[in-house]
């Protein structure tokens, strides 16, 4: 994975965990980042939503993620919810992830579930091992739908899943190319 790929992928998982003042205050440092990369669909995603959160007090900015992902049950970031619910695949596929995470040597020591995309884009940013990162994709889901369950209420968490979709997209090709 280009290592532009893996820098999209850290801010995607930064800026879709809970906004708490850390992130808040680092708001300017993210946006000095995304304005030295190369130009593409995850640069103007991210651009946008990084404008858009500094114009925004924390409270609202906690808010409307609480709204989004915690009241939604349809716009979970527990990624494995949405391709099998609360099946035994779902257990089968946490199991794995977990067990991807561990051969691949990543640290995992986060309360969240193996399946949390935040989670899930810190490994890919981090992973060498292709065929882990095979196993995180494969568990990613369509991230397009899930995008469209959050335009009407939530536009910028909208945008930073069509930016997942955008660079899940291009992570797909780098493997084709190879």
């Amino acid at each position: 994975m280009k290592s532009s790929t893996r820098t999209v992928c850290k801010l995607l998982s930064l800026l879709l965990h809970y906004p708490d003042r850390e992130l808040w205050e680092r708001l300017p440092e993210l946006q000095e980042v995304v304005a030295r990369m190369a130009g593409g669909p995850e640069k103007a995603a991210l651009e946008a939503v990084l404008a858009a959160m500094r114009h925004c007090e924390l409270t609202a900015l906690q808010q409307t993620y609480t709204t989004a992902f915690d009241l939604n049950p349809g716009a979970t970031l527990n990624m494995t919810h949405h391709l099998y619910g609360d099946s035994s695949k779902r257990n089968v596929a946490l199991v794995r992830l977990r067990q991807t995470y561990d051969r691949a040597g990543y640290d995992c020591t986060s309360p969240e579930l193996p399946d949390y995309l935040p989670l899930m884009l810190e490994f890919l940013s981090e992973c060498r091992d292709e065929d882990a990162m095979t196993t995180v994709w494969e568990n990613m889901g369509d991230m397009k739908s899930l995008s469209a369950r959050l335009q009407a209420d939530a536009p910028m968490y909208a945008a930073l899943l069509e930016a997942v979709g955008e660079a899940m997209d291009g992570m797909r090709l780098e493997e084709i190319v190879r």
